[in-house]
């Protein structure tokens, strides 16, 4: 049995492996402005899947990043790169900033807050 009180996770370490520091870059839509901002204490794990389909098989990378707790603003559509990334400034910049052309960059398909007891306790994203 876990005996809950406030102010405390979940579970006793259950953040114990969000030790890593990602770079989150969102583009705004209207206004073009490209926001960077490092989060530390994340956990950012890769890995690849194998799929057999009509056309054969193929590899996919799949992402995973928690963020623990509800403080931080993530979107589908975000870039994610592992460790300080570089700063983006330019749209000419943005649209060369691509998995397939910059390593370990991660485009964020979906978003999913995690509740507890009423409140959010991490952020889970996938790309």
């Amino acid at each position: 049995m876990f005996i809950i009180r406030n102010g405390q996770p979940v579970f006793p370490g259950a953040y114990a492996l969000c030790t890593q520091t990602v770079t989150v870059y969102h583009r705004d839509k209207e206004s073009g402005v490209i926001k960077r901002q490092e989060i530390s204490g994340v956990y950012y794990g890769r890995k690849k899947t194998q799929d057999s389909g009509q056309r054969g098989d193929t590899e996919k990378n799949t992402h995973l990043l928690i963020i623990p707790g509800a403080d931080t603003e993530i979107f589908p559509g975000d870039k994610v790169l592992e460790g300080s990334g570089p700063r983006i400034a330019t749209a000419e910049e943005w649209a060369r900033f691509l998995p397939s052309n910059t390593a370990g960059l991660c485009v964020i398909r979906s978003v999913h807050p995690v509740h507890f007891q009423g409140r959010i306790v991490h952020i889970e994203a996938e790309g």
